[in-house]
């Protein structure tokens, strides 16, 4: 991960030496965000999830290792861009998105809990496996500076920038969706719980790296799509089980453009 970031930063330097944009003024957009996302969670802690368990924090994580799979969320937010200098921009706003991940568990057998300290498998059969789905709710503040890229552009009807910054994230809630495959509990093959079990932090921040790509549809109007790799600077969970995800987020937006008077001079 610190390589893919070293490189992209090389990478963004070298492209915005001498990069240029031709628009000027600020700029409103609306986007819709899908995404992927992948999870690490770590605990060296011998503690006991629960004073009622027998079942450590350490045993919790290494029980999940090579077990969680990406997954793809979505969200909608509000892009705010202004122009510090022609070739750098200001970018923030605020969004609200789902991020989350996949969790399959297999080879259980009879009188397994379903997770550590959980209920156990009842159920004679032979074969039993659990997928939980987790889902993390937040709101996003993005604060972004984007370098524009040099390029062949003759009529200034593209633009592509460089971005880098950080996000902040607050935290507005999460649930589980698990599916039971052989077996049932209490009779149901499926089951939500409101509560995914972790010690969310209420805010934590991404450091952001990626591009953003634009279109002129017309002189104010301009179609966008922005690819972003964020990592947790901040964990995501306090206390014992420490959890940080990295997502990638393509940002798909329309955007009006606010001029300068000086811009509409010569336009």
């Amino acid at each position: 991960m610190k390589k893919i970031v070293t490189y992209c930063l090389i990478a963004l330097s070298v492209l915005t030496a001498s990069g240029q944009t031709k628009q000027t003024g600020f700029k409103l957009g609306l986007s819709v965000l899908p995404n992927i996302s992948s999870f690490n969670i770590v605990s060296g802690s011998n503690n006991f999830i629960n004073p009622q368990s027998t079942v450590t924090f350490k045993q919790v994580a290494d029980s999940v290792k090579g077990g969680d799979k990406i997954d793809w969320g979505l969200g909608i937010g509000l892009t705010f861009m202004y122009n510090i200098k022609q070739d750098i921009e200001f970018q923030t706003g605020i969004s609200y998105s789902q991020i989350g991940f996949v969790r399959s568990i297999s080879n259980l057998k009879f009188l397994d809990p379903i997770y550590p300290g959980g209920p156990k498998i009842n159920d004679q059969s032979t074969s039993r496996t659990i997928f939980f789905n987790y889902r993390f709710n937040y709101i996003q503040v993005p604060v972004m500076l984007n370098f524009g890229i040099p390029f062949k552009n003759m009529n200034f009807q593209y633009n592509i920038y460089g971005t880098t910054g950080l996000q902040v994230n607050y935290y507005a809630g999460s649930k589980i969706k698990s599916q039971f495959e052989g077996f049932t509990v209490n009779g149901k093959d499926k089951a939500t719980f409101d509560s995914t079990g972790f010690n969310m932090n209420k805010i934590n921040v991404n450091a952001s790296i990626g591009f953003r790509f634009e279109y002129l549809m017309k002189n104010k109007i301009i179609l966008s799509a922005q690819p972003l790799l964020s990592y947790n600077l901040i964990p995501l969970t306090k206390g014992d089980l420490k959890m940080r995800g990295t997502t990638l987020i393509i940002a798909l937006g329309v955007n009006y453009r606010f001029q300068k008077p000086d811009d509409k001079k010569k336009n």
